[in-house]
């Protein structure tokens, strides 16, 4: 929301940088947020399709950004139109804003802080009153118990090793590691692919397009 005011009021080029910066660094966050609490939030035979899902709502509304904007550019006022084309970014903000007023703690990350029966009670609600869901909820909080206590013996183990080897020591092990190789060679891919595909090309060229 911040930054959708400072660009639509901006009239420097300075102003709209900053503007731009704040609503980049508002969606970089939410682009790893929210498929992070769908993860912790839902249940494991629906986790792919509602990430899926959150992918496919952020193409379609790319595409529903253009079209108004194109509104804008054709049918608004001169000089005014790209102003309230960037206020109207705002307003999905806002509403994200409202919701998450209603949204609950991942269960994860109640049972991180100790509060366990806390987490207990969103997992019944996110499970819902089905057959045996008080003894699924039961053996899924006990699952999550034992994952945060791997984990912190995982980190214990991790930062001993890291205070006896050297930031090389560790890069290596990075690429000497079969598993660790895989997984960086198709975070690179990914983003590589993602660029070479020639959608932003296109993304930048329909924006000159649009202009007069």
């Amino acid at each position: 929301m911040l930054g959708a005011v400072v660009q639509a009021c901006s009239t420097t080029v300075f102003a709209m940088v900053v503007g731009r910066g704040v609503v980049g660094a508002a969606v970089g966050a939410a682009s790893f947020v929210v498929p992070l609490y769908i993860a912790e939030m839902a249940p494991a035979a629906h986790r792919g399709r509602l990430v899926t899902t959150y992918v496919l709502f952020i193409t379609i509304g790319q595409v529903l950004a253009y079209v108004i904007g194109w509104a804008f550019a054709e049918h608004g006022a001169d000089g005014l139109g790209w102003r309230w084309m960037v206020l109207l970014g705002g307003v999905p903000a806002a509403v994200q804003a409202f919701c998450l007023l209603f949204m609950p703690e991942t269960p994860r990350w109640l049972v991180m802080r100790g509060r366990s029966a806390e987490a207990r009670e969103v997992i019944q609600r996110v499970l819902g009153q089905r057959r045996g869901a008080a003894r699924l909820a039961d053996a899924t909080l006990k699952s999550i118990a034992v994952e945060i206590e791997q984990d912190r013996i995982r980190l214990d183990r991790h930062h001993r090793a890291s205070e006896q080897s050297d930031w090389f020591g560790r890069f290596g092990e990075l690429l000497a590691t079969r598993r660790n190789r895989r997984a960086l060679a198709i975070a690179c891919l990914l983003q590589g692919l993602q660029q070479l595909c020639g959608f932003v090309s296109a993304m930048a060229r329909s924006e000159c397009a649009a202009l007069p």
